[in-house]
């Protein structure tokens, strides 16, 4: 799996979002899914699930608790359609996932940083 489009430790820098989420490391990703055949219909349901965590999180008095748990959900939801075969293996998307999860679950706004970079790359991905 390559990762040159892997994000190493962070989304942010400072109270900013990495230029990189947006453009060049989702550019590569979307190419390397797209080349494995994922497209934005296999990845549909997960991207809303953390959209949905993502816009909740925004809200006054939200939770980040809640938001964490979104992204075990995510994981989940990951595992069964490569299990069912949704989502190929060879895609190595299971592998960004887990990758990504561990920086997202350090706050609401790296959790908010790898939405971003999801919403990124499924802009780019073909539907089917």
């Amino acid at each position: 799996m390559p990762e040159d489009f892997y994000v190493n430790d962070s989304f942010t820098e400072g109270e900013f979002l990495k230029r990189e989420i947006f453009i060049e490391k989702a550019e590569k990703a979307a190419i390397h899914f797209e080349n494995n055949n994922l497209t934005s219909n296999s990845l549909r349901t997960l991207f809303y699930m953390l959209k949905s965590a993502d816009n909740k999180l925004k809200q006054p008095g939200a939770c980040f608790g809640e938001a964490r748990e979104t992204l075990y959900k995510f994981m989940r939801q990951v595992d069964y359609n490569v299990n069912r075969d949704v989502i190929k293996l060879n895609t190595g998307f299971r592998d960004f996932a887990r990758a990504h999860v561990s920086i997202a679950e350090k706050n609401k706004e790296e959790f908010h940083g790898f939405v971003e970079f999801i919403t990124s790359i499924v802009a780019r991905l073909k539907t089917k």
